[in-house]
């Protein structure tokens, strides 16, 4: 790799910079969050991006995939199958992105990959969403917080401002989007995830760039906290 394409993340690696962000959403059922009610992929290239966010009412996914799923025993081999292949599709390296990934998305899909003896692309990368909204709108650069952490805003004070995904859709992306987005359908949390991150456009990418961890440094575990 040439100096000109290496970034080093927080562990001190030294890695390629980010190509495509996909944005991943496992939709939990209310009652239960152990069991996923819809698999949302979604893909963007670098090169798409944005410089800033006035043409977000022209900007759609390269790529998307949604899987509804009847019960949890859908969520099988043929369904992670399709999001390896959806993955391997893209082009590398890859970074799943994903609200509270960290806490949910992240570990459970670890989980289900490994009951069923699969693997991503070991160069697969993954970030939390809910971290990255956070510290390009209230840091600079060089005080973002960690890759993985108890809370979005540790070390620093609680903000009064709300980070909910939907709050932050409605302050900073609805007033340039005449489809507005339905906020009480869970399934279009991966769609609000996406047009924030094109309303921050290379804020994001920079912040993808430096807190990137491997996808398979995730631990597996069915111990979830619930998504905000």
């Amino acid at each position: 790799m040439s100096e000109q394409s290496v970034v080093t993340n927080d562990q001190g690696k030294k890695l390629r910079p980010i190509e495509t962000l996909v944005f991943l959403d496992l939709v939990p059922d209310h009652d239960n969050p152990i069991k996923t009610t819809k698999v949302n992929l979604l893909a963007m290239p670098r090169e798409n991006f944005p410089k800033d966010s006035f043409v977000l009412a022209k900007l759609k996914p390269q790529d998307q995939v949604v899987l509804s799923l009847r019960d949890e025993t859908d969520f099988d081999e043929k369904v992670l199958h399709v999001i390896n292949a959806f993955i391997r599709r893209q082009n590398p390296p890859v970074c799943l992105f994903s609200h509270y990934g960290n806490r949910y998305d992240f570990p459970l899909l670890k989980l289900k990959l490994n009951n069923e003896n699969i693997s991503l692309p070991d160069d697969v990368m993954c970030a939390d969403s809910a971290y990255a909204f956070y510290d390009v709108r209230e840091l600079e650069p060089d005080h973002y917080g960690n890759a993985v952490r108890a809370e979005f805003y540790e070390g620093n004070s609680r903000p009064e401002e709300s980070y909910k995904l939907w709050d932050l859709y409605e302050k900073y992306v609805m007033r340039d989007r005449a489809d507005r987005a339905d906020r009480n359908n869970r399934d279009n949390d991966n769609t609000a995830a996406f047009f924030i991150s094109m309303h921050l456009a290379k804020k994001i990418l920079n912040w993808v760039d430096k807190k990137q961890r491997p996808f398979s440094d995730v631990e597996p575990t069915d111990l979830l906290y619930p998504k905000l």
